[in-house]
């Protein structure tokens, strides 16, 4: 099943659900279908190829939902792009990807001018919004776009999108990813951290980290999705959200949790309806584990993977999360957990050869 399917199936099943909110936008699963299906068939009209890369340099907003499953549906390949990187960054990006498509915020515009008459490769630009010479606009093309369901054939082994990596030494590395891939890791995160039809989602990290393509679980499940501009972390802001959309489920890391649990005026957040929160990125000090399991009485659940693996790999469930227990049962709190639904994981040395428990090795990954 190619990953257009889910938000098609979503959209027939829940049509006038809320899919997102932004600000003060509202999309429910009907409207943000037809306008993927707009651009999918307006990218198709302009000439775009099975296989080819759609690069975007976007920052949090709805659009980025609209541009990855428009791409899904048309067989191109979605590449998110930093949006810190300065504009040196950028051109090497940009000379590594080859992109034909590029979708960028009107803040990058002088950036993407100057790139135009050099990357030759680079013979779609579209500005989110405004106009900027020889560029499309995207309002433009959602508008001009037919609503019904492109008509192209996709595999399961067709690459959906690459996402940059920069977990080894050097230049970002492009991570490519199919749609049995993501299919997969959508329907293993869903269940191994039992996300309900009535949940509400927050996203809180920048798009272009592969935690947005793990979050997708959520389009899967059918769930309203609150979206927060990336930027530096505002725990008043964050605690707003939670309160006021009713959100039952966020992904955070440590630092986030702690800023939260510092935060003067905590008290006055309604966040009853909280029920899950899914911490990663890093280990989290058992003492802060221990408060915000006191001040947050819902469900902990720790994630760990990498963008080349799920990133959904492995998982520290709720049941293991405990604030008092045997020696064994508290250490476990510092563990990432065990491989989720369809994962298998060694630790091995140098030679390919399993290290005894305690030992240090690299890790190794299996799924589909």
């Amino acid at each position: 099943m190619g990953v257009g399917n889910i938000l098609r199936r979503s959209a027939f099943n829940y049509a006038n659900k809320t899919a997102l909110v932004f600000e003060n936008q509202r999309m429910n699963y009907c409207e943000l279908n037809r306008r993927v299906n707009c651009l999918a068939n307006s990218l198709l009209q302009m000439g775009l190829l099975k296989v080819d890369r759609v690069a975007v340099l976007l920052h949090n907003c709805p659009e980025f939902f609209e541009i990855y499953f428009a791409c899904a549906k048309s067989g191109a390949i979605f590449v998110p792009i930093n949006n810190l990187f300065r504009q040196e960054e950028l051109k090497k990006v940009f000379q590594y990807i080859e992109p034909r498509f590029l979708i960028f915020d009107e803040e990058f515009t002088g950036i993407v001018q100057a790139f135009l008459p050099e990357l030759k490769f680079l013979q779609f630009p579209i500005v989110l919004r405004g106009q900027s010479t020889g560029c499309k606009n995207y309002g433009e093309l959602i508008d001009g776009g037919e609503g019904t369901e492109p008509n192209i054939g996709i595999t399961d082994d067709d690459i959906v999108n690459i996402f940059l990596t920069s977990g080894t030494t050097g230049r970002p590395k492009g991570a490519m990813r199919t749609h049995r891939h993501d299919v997969i890791n959508m329907m293993s995160s869903a269940l191994e951290l039992g996300i309900k039809r009535e949940d509400r989602a927050l996203f809180l990290f920048p798009f272009y980290h592969v935690t947005f393509t793990d979050n997708l679980r959520h389009i899967l499940m059918a769930n309203t999705i609150a979206i927060r501009r990336e930027g530096g972390f505002d725990p008043e802001e964050v605690l707003d959200i939670l309160s006021t959309e009713g959100i039952t489920t966020c992904q955070f890391v440590p630092t986030m949790i702690n800023a939260m649990l510092q935060a003067k005026s905590l008290e006055k957040y309604d966040l009853s309806r909280l029920r899950l929160i899914i911490y990663a990125a890093s280990p989290i000090p058992v003492e802060l584990l221990k408060k915000a399991m006191n001040r947050f009485t819902c469900q902990f659940i720790q994630m760990y993977g990498q963008t080349e693996t799920g990133p959904c790999t492995t998982a520290l469930k709720s049941e293991d999360h405990m604030l008092e227990g045997s020696e064994a049962q508290m250490a476990r709190l510092s563990s990432a957990g065990r491989a989720v639904l369809d994962y298998e994981i060694r630790i091995v040395d140098g030679m390919g050869n399993d290290v005894a428990t305690g030992e240090v090795g690299e890790i190794i990954v299996r799924s589909e």
